[in-house]
């Protein structure tokens, strides 16, 4: 049953109080019990006796502003305060001030924001989570009130370690507790490390910064493994073009595979440019020191190269090409990534500017073991409802978003539907009829009416 691959993968992520997240919604990649495709279905190293195998992919499916983006925001969040919570100079100034907590409930706003992740790694699975907490008073900021690292050697479970409120909740009488077994150096440099951490700072970076085994594997699989396609995604392609043949090569050869018209991706650094914004960026830090400028001073230039009717080459610059064709040229870089080195890989709204038929085989390259054969993952949200299709995807991996009453997203997939649809009734009708919930609501009358009205 599945495959046997011993790469990182994620298992659960996990959000509650961030932005639409108001109560905690979890998307558990584990497969269930449902026999439906097992072949896309992989068994990696250290996975317990009950857990069937993990999928490599999972499809997000919504209406508008039902929370999808929520959800990959809130990992995208997580991500960059493990990676960057150290980084704040003084207290307050960090990235968890950048936390967004659930806006309908006025509970909420001063409540404690819930982040958690499972994932394996090096044959043992993980759990890292945290809660952030506003501190009191218009001018408080976000404080960390719990933090946690549990892992399973074995298959057994044990706290790494233990910070404020998990500690507490523990049993324990000081607001720390590490692992004596678990947690290299023990108490005595665990000591030192908390006494050094804000409370606007997480743990695990802190003690990552300090070359921690524990926690830069942490920090590491966040780093290398964990990855959002949300910013400077062209700058990633450009650069990986660049600085490697092979990535320029499988990039021309997917521009021009999608029916594009491309023949090949011609790319170069724009030396000229990169001087003057390096030039401009050096002023204004010595006009303003107290600044932070996070400018990328490397500038490229990307054509890419028809063929006529004539068979003459014509070279376009890449701004001058579909928004579809800009799209897949700024997710190939990434999409490369993730294969190559078996990251998570998360996308919000993979279908925009991208036709049916190129979704289904980026789809495909990331279910194949054989070109996927490091484990990667894909995670996207989309609207494209011909994707819920059974023979592309097990009913585990199709997840649906839908707002209650209360304006809070619930995150469901299709096996938690007992009522199944009839096999001879294509998934993607049952979902537009709204038989799982996750579609619009529409007033098409008023939508009708609205040209009519007073200019």
């Amino acid at each position: 049953h599945g495959t046997q691959i011993g790469n990182p993968v994620l298992l659960e992520f996990s959000a509650a109080n961030f932005r639409s997240l108001r109560a905690e919604q979890s998307l558990d990649l584990r497969a269930t019990a449902t026999r439906e495709l097992s072949n896309v279905v992989r068994r990696p190293e250290g996975l317990d006796a009950e857990t069937r195998g993990v999928t490599a992919v999972a499809a997000v499916f919504g209406a508008n502003a039902s929370g999808k983006t929520s959800l990959f925001v809130a990992a995208d969040f997580m991500c960059r305060a493990v990676l960057l919570s150290t980084a704040g100079a003084v207290e307050g100034s960090g990235v968890l001030q950048e936390v967004v907590p659930f806006k309908f409930d006025p509970q909420s706003l001063v409540g404690p924001t819930r982040l958690r992740a499972v994932f394996l790694h090096g044959g043992v699975r993980r759990e890292y989570g945290m809660v952030l907490q506003p501190g009191p008073g218009a001018k408080g900021f976000v404080r960390v009130v719990s933090e946690w690292l549990r892992e399973w050697p074995r298959g057994r479970a044990r706290d790494v370690f233990l910070r404020g409120e998990a500690a507490a909740a523990a049993g324990h009488a000081l607001p720390w507790w590490v692992s004596e077994e678990g947690f290299h150096g023990g108490r005595r440099l665990a000591g030192d490390l908390f006494e050094q951490t804000r409370d606007d700072v997480l743990f695990l970076s802190l003690a990552s910064q300090r070359n921690h085994p524990q926690a830069k594997l942490v920090v590491n699989w966040f780093h290398e493994r964990f990855h959002t396609a949300f910013r400077k995604s062209t700058r990633q392609t450009e650069e990986s073009m660049l600085a490697d043949p092979r990535v320029a090569e499988y990039v021309s050869r997917l521009m021009c595979a999608a029916d594009t018209g491309i023949q090949r991706v011609e790319i170069r650094r724009d030396e000229e440019t990169s001087s003057s914004v390096q030039a401009l960026r050096t002023r204004l830090e010595q006009a303003a020191p107290e600044w932070k400028l996070e400018v990328d001073t490397d500038a490229f230039t990307t054509r890419m190269v028809h063929r006529g009717e004539s068979g003459e080459e014509v070279v376009l610059p890449l701004a001058e090409e579909s928004n579809g064709t800009q799209r897949l040229f700024r997710l190939a870089g990434p999409i490369y990534a993730a294969l190559r080195d078996g990251r998570c890989l998360w996308i919000d709204e993979l279908d925009t500017g991208m036709h049916h038929w190129l979704l289904r085989a980026i789809v495909k390259m990331f279910q194949n073991p054989a070109t996927n054969p490091n484990g990667a993952q894909l995670l996207f949200t989309t609207h494209d409802a011909a994707l819920m299709d059974s023979t592309l995807f097990r009913r585990d991996q199709i997840w649906i978003v839908e707002k209650d009453a209360a304006q809070g997203s619930q995150l469901y997939s299709l096996v938690d539907f007992e009522d199944k649809p009839r096999k001879s009734q294509p998934l993607f009708k049952a979902f537009l009829s709204g038989r799982f919930g996750g579609v619009p609501q529409l007033d098409e009358a008023a939508i009708m009416q609205w040209p009519r009205g007073d200019p």
